[in-house]
């Protein structure tokens, strides 16, 4: 029992209790994860089968981790236990039930992400007759998604529930659900049919969920359907970290759950994170909400090494200068950390650009986190693109990506009279190929695709490994060779991750169980399934990390600089209007906080360059609620000076984004006189306006 001897108090009493439901409201770095785990792996210990547990959390990535990290505990590797994202979850019991709904839907129905939805979208503003540069494809995704999930339709335009239809009917009609799907469609099986969601509720009977705080209405929905009679209920989250309305996270969840489950709560306050130094501060901002699940308070035993800091700057650029240079002294001069223990956390992506600017200025490594990740890559969705259309000849979606990649010669009119015949006979577009009269070389490049198609489905039906697909694929499709034509750097990197995606196939081959065709799909409906959230970044790379507050919820950074804290940025103009809004954003800035492990610089400036030119601000009013804390817990310091003129210096060589490359000839205080071509001729432009940037 070695597991429960490293856990505190509160920790083991949310282990060991059982028989009731449980709310484990787990503030930030309290142990949350290895509460959990060692929750499971104490109730197989004890007898439960895995096959009776259901654990639901929101990336694949924590699912991955709560697995290794029960395995190791019990010593053995864990079996039979569903230990998923909701998502997953929803694709299971879909791929088993989804045809009781009689949709017309199959089985083997295809998931589309974010982006393959975005395509799907200028389909039907094709169809519909609808020009996309008139149209905000981004708004339509987020509609669609609010017409899905909340069945709302206020507002939103007839034209918009024209898309809708259409959209809803394509997706069906081409057997494709998108993520929403994956949830509201479990939702509807589970209340429509008593006999099936019987199965599950007899099978699980002890339900866990992690980050519970994030949790919309359809995924409380299926909790609810699911947990009705379990006694087993068991649900960790932070209701003051609960940041992501803007994906339908439903901050009631928590009221609801504790009210409709009689559930018990347990606090977990001791925070293995941060010094109280930091925790005051956070403490302090998030008591100032009046809506609050429960009280708590963070406490911790880790030792005030640095007092956190707020720092006023006269303009954005000098708050620039400022993070620069301590990055510099913390590493360089002082060589107390190293890159990649530094972290630059802003409210929005639009606010790193100076940043940016600076860090590239002052070689200073950096990665910009959540960045696209690697199953949205263009190659990678290539190949799997293949891959559907072998093993399902009738999928039209991934047909029209791939078949004219690499070129084989098929034009868009070939390749929309295609569309149209198998449209008015009602066939797939493969099918198609035989029946439509083309002229010769069209119908020749066409039954040539058709035939590497049908001869790889049989490579595959003779296949017993699925390290056998990627090499077969990239030499028979041409693809290979295409990328290697090209001899540019980008084509090596693209031929690197498929490379790269072949070790994911060599693993699944290992992981799954069932024979070839099961684990393919196995593996695809993962692949389908990985979001921006699943982003793997290597934290040993030496780079400071940029990011939004909302990309590092559930991370942590030794350094942490809190930028840009103004009023009209945090909080936000856009929630600013309610109190509701309000209370978000300062659980936005209670969580920037919270991720500081050792130093916290949190700064504003009184000046900065926005989207309409100079903006003059205010200190964020969450300063406000922090500045009534000790003083002696934290130094607040106010930056007059002159700006720092070393970042620039005469003979540099500038580009501005209107006058182009140029000279500066001298520096007086804040203005630069700069030598552009004979256009342009001699400029004065101050030193930190927006347009200018040093070359290299």
């Amino acid at each position: 029992m070695d597991w429960l001897s490293n856990l505190n108090d509160e920790q083991r009493k949310a282990v060991l209790t059982i028989d009731v439901p449980l709310y484990i409201v787990a503030g930030a770095g309290t142990g949350k994860t290895r509460t959990l785990t060692v929750r499971i792996a104490n109730l197989i210990k004890n007898g439960v089968q895995p096959f009776h547990i259901l654990a639901l959390t929101f990336t694949n990535k924590a699912a991955r981790e709560m697995r290794d990290r029960i395995s190791e505990i019990l010593g053995e590797p864990l079996n039979d236990s569903w230990i998923l994202t909701f998502h997953s979850f929803g694709a299971n019991i879909l791929r088993r039930h989804i045809t009781s709904l009689e949709l017309g839907y199959t089985v083997k129905f295809k998931i589309i992400d974010n982006k393959e939805q975005e395509q799907v979208i200028k389909e039907v503003l094709k169809k519909l007759e609808i020009e996309p540069k008139k149209v905000s494809i981004k708004l339509l995704q987020k509609n669609i998604g609010s017409m899905k999930t909340m069945k709302n339709t206020l507002n939103i335009p007839e034209e918009t529930r024209r898309i809708f239809e259409t959209y809803q009917n394509y997706l069906i009609s081409n057997d494709l659900v998108d993520f929403d799907d994956l949830l509201i469609y479990t939702e509807e099986i589970f209340r429509l049919f008593p006999n099936i969601l019987d199965i599950y509720r007899k099978r699980f009977l002890h339900i866990l969920v992690d980050e519970f705080q994030d949790t919309d209405i359809i995924q409380y929905n299926i909790l609810r359907l699911l947990g009705r009679n379990c006694k087993n209920v068991f649900v960790v989250g932070d209701p003051d970290q609960s940041i992501y309305s803007f994906r339908g996270a439903n901050y009631n969840n928590s009221i609801n759950f504790l009210d409709e489950f009689k559930a018990k709560i347990i606090i977990l306050n001791v925070n293995y994170r941060s010094p109280n130094n930091i925790l005051n501060l956070a403490n302090k901002l998030i008591s100032k909400n009046v809506t609050r699940v429960v009280d708590k308070v963070l406490k911790s035993n880790i030792e005030d090494k640095f007092t956190p800091k707020i720092n006023s700057f006269e303009s954005d650029q000098q708050e620039v200068y400022a993070v620069i240079d301590e990055i510099k002294t913390l590493v360089n001069r002082k060589k107390l950390y190293s890159y990649s223990d530094i972290a630059i956390l802003y409210r929005n992506n639009s606010l790193s650009k100076n940043f940016e600017d600076g860090l590239i200025n002052s070689s200073i490594p950096f990665i910009i986190y959540g960045g696209i990740s690697f199953y949205q890559r263009k190659e990678i969705k290539d190949i799997l693109a293949y891959i559907y259309l072998i093993i399902d000849t009738d999928d039209d979606y991934h047909l029209k990506r791939i078949i004219n990649i690499p070129s084989r010669k098929i034009g868009e009119v070939t390749i929309s009279k295609l569309i149209d015949y198998a449209s008015s006979h009602g066939l797939s577009i493969f099918n198609s190929i035989d029946k439509v009269e083309l002229p010769a070389q069209a119908d020749a490049s066409l039954h040539k695709f058709k035939n590497l198609i049908l001869n790889l489905g049989q490579s595959f039906r003779e296949m017993a490994d699925l390290s056998e697909i990627i090499p077969l694929l990239l030499t028979s499709s041409g693809y290979e060779q295409m990328l290697k034509d090209d001899l540019d750097d980008i084509s090596k990197e693209r031929l690197s991750n498929i490379q790269e995606l072949q070790a994911s196939f060599l693993k699944a081959n290992e992981s799954y169980e069932g024979n070839f065709s099961e684990k393919l799909n196995q593996l695809l409906d993962n692949i389908s399934l990985y979001t921006s959230l699943d982003t793997n970044e290597n934290q040993e790379i030496q780079s400071v990390k940029l990011a939004t507050i909302h990309q590092v919820k559930g991370l942590e950074f030794k350094v942490v600089f809190l930028v840009c804290f103004e009023d009209g940025i945090i909080p936000s103009l856009m929630n600013s209007e309610s109190t509701s809004d309000i209370e978000e954003e300062r659980r936005v800035a209670y969580v920037a906080i919270t991720r500081a492990k050792e130093i916290l610089n949190i700064s504003y400036s009184k000046s900065r360059w926005l989207y309409t030119g100079r903006n003059y601000a205010e200190k964020s009013r969450f300063l406000n609620d922090i500045e009534t804390v000790k003083k002696n817990t934290y130094i607040e310091t106010k930056e007059t000076h002159s700006q720092n003129t070393t970042f620039y210096k005469i003979g540099d060589h500038i580009v501005h984004d209107f006058f182009g490359e140029g000279v500066i000839v001298s520096i007086n205080e804040k203005i630069c006189t700069i030598a552009f071509n004979k256009n342009f001729g001699i400029r004065k432009i101050s030193i930190d306006h927006p347009s200018l940037k040093l070359l290299k």
